[in-house]
């Protein structure tokens, strides 16, 4: 039993140690769409975060955390059913040209972590 446990550990170490190579799909694919439904069910409660983070800076707490939560709460569970819901039809080019349903396409973008790169562009032009 205890070689059993051990083995699936490290099994498990090893498949999530390649892990953080992962690299998002392009868009309008099948495999983004799945993508995009595990990490927004995965994430969903980040939510909270963006919710509070508008208030943040607000004096009356109260009045402004309150409905904050409330609709940190509403946009998880929005963005964990949409999720589990693009598992499902991961296959089915629903939206057409499996478009990300809701905005930002992932509920990491609203921290900063899943922005597209921009390439960089030179100041100074050459004659």
């Amino acid at each position: 039993m205890l070689s059993r446990c051990l083995a699936i550990t490290v099994a498990s170490m090893l498949f999530l140690s390649n892990l953080y190579a992962a690299e998002l799909a392009p868009e309008g694919t099948r495999e983004r769409k799945f993508q995009r439904g595990l990490l927004n069910t995965a994430f969903a409660p980040l939510e909270y975060e963006n919710q509070l983070a508008d208030v943040r800076h607000q004096d009356k707490w109260l009045a402004t955390w309150i409905p904050a939560g409330f609709w940190g709460s509403v946009h998880m569970v929005v963005r964990a059913v949409t999720g589990v819901f693009e598992i499902v039809t991961f296959a089915i080019p629903s939206p057409p040209g499996y478009r990300p349903p809701l905005e930002p396409e992932f509920a990491l973008e609203h921290i900063g972590v899943l922005k597209e790169e921009t390439p960089l562009t030179s100041p100074v032009s050459t004659p």
